[in-house]
Parts: structure tokens; sequence; C-alpha cells
């Protein structure tokens, strides 16, 4: 991206957000960033390619346009094949949606039949929220967790949390309130949805598409959300999600 479409950007931003009558801390606050970050992007001190994941998605839900808007000035109309591709995507999700759920459901009736049978004292896991979750703590009585919950069977490695999900970037596969557990001990595959850490403090979750010494390509399955290229060097700490409990 040229410098010219740096400044366009940030001008874009800056337009959108006076048209909202808000201030530069309301933009910030809408976005989740500080005001100094709205400061750099509307002052052309930073360029969209140094933006993170999570800013770059939050402007346009934030300011009532599309990102292509944002990047360029234009609104992008999608071709047939396009939307043919993005359709077939929505219908392998929603199916996936469906077997997971019952595979689920199958998996929860088999643990209450094992715990009814032999039952075990099992660990605790502690549940933080996904929004929350950063770098990986060590709870205590002053650094406590939101909420201990007991250990599945299906989480073996010693360094296990649950996360409630919030928004809707992995709806339907993954719906707000649904619990997540993740094992750190357990190296997401190419395909699984996993729990990715960057090195900035983000942290977020997406299926892995693409895995290179260069770049990584997260996808969202809710549609509305963009794929994500990030540098394997920002990338600090990835899960596997080794259960899912619908809400």
């Amino acid at each position: 991206m040229s410098q010219s479409d740096a400044k366009s950007f940030g001008k874009r931003v800056e337009q959108k957000r006076k048209e909202k009558k808000w201030s530069m801390p309301d933009l910030g606050k809408e976005v989740g960033c500080g005001t100094s970050r709205i400061w750099d992007i509307e002052n052309e001190q930073t360029s969209p390619k140094k933006l993170t994941g999570r800013i770059l998605l939050g402007l346009p839900k934030a300011l009532g346009v599309s990102l292509d808007w944002l990047l360029t000035g234009e609104e992008r109309v999608p071709t047939l094949e396009q939307l043919e591709e993005a359709l077939k995507v929505a219908i392998v999700t929603v199916m996936e949606s469906r077997k997971l759920k019952e595979k689920t459901k199958l998996i929860a009736e088999k643990v209450e039949e094992y715990a009814v049978r032999a039952p075990v004292r099992l660990e605790p896991v502690p549940l933080i929220s996904l929004i929350h979750a950063g770098e990986w703590v060590e709870y205590s009585e002053d650094n406590p967790p939101e909420e201990w919950l007991s250990r599945p069977p299906q989480l073996v490695g010693k360094r296990g949390l649950a996360f409630k999900v919030e928004g809707d970037s992995m709806y339907p596969t993954l719906e707000p309130g649904y619990l997540i557990y993740v094992d750190f001990d357990k190296e997401p595959y190419l395909g699984d949805i996993a729990v990715i850490w960057l090195h900035s403090g983000e942290s977020i979750i997406r299926r892995i598409r693409k895995k290179t010494a260069k770049e990584w390509i997260l996808q969202a399955c809710n549609l509305v959300y963009e794929p994500l290229s990030i540098r394997p060097d920002d990338i600090k700490h990835v899960c596997r999600i080794i259960l899912i409990e619908p809400k």
C-alpha cells in the first residue's frame, strides 16, 4: 500500500468519525484501542498494514462502512463467482456446525455415562473470558479466574484453560456464551480452530487455513470477517480447542 493510500485511509477514518460527531477517545472506545492509536491513524503516522486485525476490522464496524471503502474509497461489488464461493463456504460452515453439535452431544452423553459408572476426582480448570485472555498466567487467591470448572476427560494436559466465547467472528460454529476448552500442550493442525495469542497481547479464535514460514492465514466462520494474515513472528502461543460446550 502506497503512502498516498495510507493518507487516504486516515482521512476517511477522520471523515466518518466527525460525521458521527465522535471524539478520538469515543472512536478508540468503540474499536477497543487508545486515543493515541486513533491519532496516529488519522494523522498518517501509521499505515493499515501495521494495524492489528482487531483494530483494522473494528474501525469499519464502528464507523458503519466497509473495510474496502476505508482502504480504497470504493465499495467492492462481489462477482457472481465470489458470491457462489461464499455460499459454498456458508453451507459447509453450517454443516460443520451441525455435525459438531451432534458430536458434542454424543461426547457429553458418554462423559455423563462414564461419570455415573466410575466417578473420579478431577482437577478444576480456570475459566476466563476470551476478551481478557492475554498471556498464560498463574492463578492464586490474589489473582483468581472468573470461575473454576471441572476438568473434562478430554483435557489430559496439565496446562488447560476454559474460555467463554464473546463476539460473532466464529458464528455459527461458536456462538457467544459457548465454553471452549484448550490444551496448551497440543499444537493445532491445519484446518483446526485454535486460540492464538499475539505478542501484542491480543487473543483471537480462528480456523487455521494456511501455515508457512512467512505467513499464517486465519479464517473466521462468519463471512462478514475477512481472513487475517499474520506473521509467525507475531504469534506467541497457539493452542488447540479440544472441547466445545454449547450454552
